[in-house]
């Protein structure tokens, strides 16, 4: 009896935690006044958007299997009288507010405006048109269920020509994973963006930190995970039966183009799920599965600003891949006359201007190339050598947080992406580690890590890392960020107290990039004790309580000689 409560536990938060988010799809460049960019349209609004004269729009009732109906709306193009394939959209946010998708903005993008395919919109489950067919939060499973009778249903209709593909991003990324892993017989491809499938620890605490605003947002969105996650601090049995569905994402044996961006909230759970699929999913998803990473935000894929910086040569990059990629699975590519596929993974390093295509994630690279090592000095500097053994120290105190600008968040109240962190890096409790000046290139594929000896005088305290692209007006960019809370140093199932004084090696991975800091730019990191909303505000006492004071902490970097803290850099 205990074994099968503690299994519907687990199953129960892995199905609560799958629903990861972004009730925004935004298709043209910024600037676009009539294209909502942030808040989408209200309700009030939605019945106004103009549809392009070129679509016929339909409000119809997909059945399921038992016996409940889903809510959609068809958009086929008026002038095509033959048999066309569909392209399937599943949303838990209102699929009335695409219908900015179809109309004259929206028909600019390379998809949306494609007229020769329909597209059907569908409510989940338990929302908004849906709502009567179930429950809001119901199993992932059944969200695959409900893709695979939403599939096979428009495959039989009159106007489809029997192939069926899906599209969206994040939440409506992930049920894209779950509706092929039923292995609908019509569905011809899917693409993903900014989404994985399946939930572990780490995707909700990095370093054993809370990732604050990222469960905030849940919160605020409406799926209420806060107060589980909370409950669950540490890696135990109701993380590690969450994580057991993860291999679910196996059975799907459909071709698929995953699309990740480098400011987005999970990049490292994209690309390791896509490498995972292309292992050990079925033989078609193993040969016909491409990933395309570009400079993105999670809401702000294809256009041209992200953050404080623009990547004109991005924009629509991701929709014209997309297309590319139905045209060769909606139809027959034969008769097309198209090149060959997409590279296995195509990339956009920061900086650079350039996209780069590989065979595999990582890129195999020069084998002559090394790790960049840079180490970190008593007087602020990141060297090529390590020096003489010395220190840096800064105070956190929990009641005056250091605040997050920038980076892979999600709240409405901070700006993310590429930010000018300068605000952040004159703050008496924040310390800099710069280059000089660089002489040449210095590239990044991948992870950089920080690693560090630190001592604090407090039994517990957090190591918040950023690394910046200082650009030669001074202005410093945000790259990637990570966190350490030191009781969890050495296991995130059995956290322990650290020794005020005492000095602990640590390793705190980044956020996963590729950038090329050039020729005369600077490369930064800086260290604090807190992030915030991007992580939640620590006690620096161990064990943390709800009802302790926050206690004022006194950390040290140490640097040079046997403690020679560095960070790397993977070309």
């Amino acid at each position: 009896m205990k074994e099968r409560t503690l299994k519907a536990a687990a199953t129960t938060v892995f199905f609560v935690l799958a629903l990861i988010l972004s009730p925004h799809f935004v298709f043209a460049e910024e600037g676009d006044d009539e294209l909502p960019t942030g808040a989408l349209p209200g309700q009030g609004s939605l019945s106004r958007i103009a549809i392009d004269s070129d679509l016929i729009s339909a409000d119809i009732e997909i059945p399921m299997r038992d016996g409940q109906s889903l809510a959609a709306t068809t958009y086929r193009p008026k002038n095509v009288t033959t048999q066309v394939p569909v392209v399937l959209i599943m949303t838990p946010y209102d699929r009335r507010r695409m219908a900015v998708c179809f109309s004259r903005v929206g028909a600019r993008s390379p998809i949306y405006g494609w007229r020769e395919v329909s597209f059907c919109i569908v409510d989940w489950r338990g929302f908004y048109g849906s709502r009567g067919a179930g429950r809001g939060v119901a199993a992932m499973k059944q969200r695959g269920e409900d893709g695979y009778d939403t599939v096979e249903w428009l495959a039989e209709q009159s106007w489809c020509s029997g192939k069926v593909g899906m599209i969206g991003a994040s939440a409506l990324g992930q049920v894209q994973f779950a509706t092929a892993s039923e292995r609908p017989p019509h569905l011809a491809c899917i693409v993903p963006h900014v989404a994985s499938y399946g939930q572990d620890f780490d995707r909700y605490y990095v370093g054993g930190v809370l990732r604050e605003d990222y469960v905030s947002s849940l919160d605020r969105l409406g799926f209420g995970v806060g107060t589980l996650v909370r409950s669950h601090p540490t890696e135990d049995i109701i993380w590690r039966g969450a994580s057991r569905s993860n291999d679910d994402v196996l059975k799907v044996n459909v071709p698929m183009l995953v699309v990740g961006g480098w400011y987005d909230l999970d990049t490292k759970a994209v690309i390791d799920n896509f490498i995972a699929m292309k292992r050990g999913a079925g033989e078609v998803t193993k040969s016909h599965s491409h990933l395309l990473v570009g400079p993105w935000v999670h809401e702000t894929v294809d256009q041209k600003h992200q953050g404080d910086l623009e990547f004109e040569d991005c924009v629509f990059e991701a929709a014209n891949t997309g297309k590319r990629f139905f045209q060769r699975w909606l139809f027959d590519p034969e008769a097309r006359g198209l090149p060959g596929e997409e590279p296995v993974v195509r990339f956009y390093r920061i900086n650079s201007g350039q996209w780069f295509s590989s065979n595999q994630w990582p890129p195999p690279g020069d084998r002559r190339a090394r790790d960049h090592s840079l180490f970190l000095t008593a007087n602020g500097e990141l060297a090529d050598s390590a020096l003489s053994a010395g220190t840096a120290q800064y105070k956190s105190d929990p009641s005056n947080p250091v605040p997050s600008i920038g980076g892979a968040m999600l709240g409405h109240t901070v700006r993310h992406g590429p930010r000018d962190q300068n605000d952040v890096e004159k703050r008496e409790d924040v310390i800099t580690f710069t280059t000089p000046a660089l002489d040449e290139d210095v590239d990044l594929t991948g992870e950089a890590k920080l690693q560090a000896f630190v001592s604090a005088d407090t039994s517990d305290a957090d190591v918040i890392v950023r690394l910046c692209d200082v650009h030669p007006d001074g202005t410093s960019y945000l790259v990637a960020d990570g966190a350490q809370r030191l009781s969890y140093r050495q296991s995130t199932q059995s956290p322990t107290a650290i020794r005020p004084g005492e000095v602990y090696e640590i390793e705190i991975p980044l956020q996963i990039t590729a950038i090329r800091f050039p020729k005369g730019h600077k490369i930064r990191i800086s260290v604090s004790g807190t992030s915030d909303p991007r992580f939640a505000v620590g006690t620096n006492v161990f064990p943390a309580a709800r009802t302790q004071a926050n206690t004022l902490a006194s950390v040290t970097i140490h640097t040079g000689g046997q403690r020679a803290s560095r960070l790397i850099l993977t070309p």
